[in-house]
């Protein structure tokens, strides 16, 4: 009888504990997630993708979406009923590239709208290597200074790592434009190789 009692001593506590946890899952995996508290919503960002996610405490709904690209490295903070997303990321060539882009949760409008900054530079070899429009929709610009080669090589990657151009420059010409009607929309990288110096970057094709 006494054994009876504790095992249903046991059973009510371990009942009273499970009742005040649910489980739930965000739309994708992360390795790290900086989170917002707006509120009766809790904004969880990413630091390894580009996935975001909103838990409404009060309306017990679940929201998610996209950032404007993925960021192996984000920083957030919060002011009023936005929730505001930075930071850089590295890229298919392990360099990697800060980011003047900002993502913004907006409590009332209950998305994410990305503020694009000036075009991203990456500066690496002594190299400095300008994308713009970025984002891009019909055509990217790539400007290069600091070469010591006139001869260089570009090739651009799909983020799955895919080849989607490479082309050979044989001139002195600092921009070499692009056409990216033909991509689907996402992030894309760029190499720059002149056989003594190598830079990347990256930029979105909306």
């Amino acid at each position: 009888m006494k054994k009876t009692f504790s095992t249903l001593l046991i059973l009510t506590f371990a009942i009273a504990a499970n009742a005040q946890w649910a489980i739930d899952s965000l739309n994708t995996a992360r390795t790290s997630i900086p989170a917002a508290v707006l509120n009766s919503k809790i904004v969880f960002g990413s630091g390894s993708g580009n996935a975001w996610d909103v838990f409404d405490i009060t309306g017990n709904q679940h929201t998610s979406g996209l950032f404007s690209f993925s960021r192996s490295e984000i920083k957030f903070t919060k002011n009023g009923n936005k929730a505001f997303f930075a930071g850089g990321a590295t890229d298919l060539f392990n360099v990697f590239t800060a980011s003047n882009r900002i993502d913004i949760y907006n409590k009332a409008a209950l998305a994410i709208a990305s503020v694009p900054g000036p075009a991203a530079q990456a500066i690496n070899n002594g190299i400095i290597v300008t994308a713009f429009p970025n984002p891009a929709k019909d055509y990217i610009v790539i400007s290069v200074k600091g070469l010591k080669e006139m001869q260089r090589v570009i090739t651009v990657l799909s983020e799955a790592g895919k080849s989607v151009y490479q082309q050979t420059i044989d001139s002195n010409n600092q921009d070499i434009k692009i056409s990216t009607a033909a991509f689907t929309p996402g992030i894309y990288f760029y190499k720059i190789n002149s056989g003594t110096q190598v830079a990347t970057g990256k930029f979105v094709k909306q």
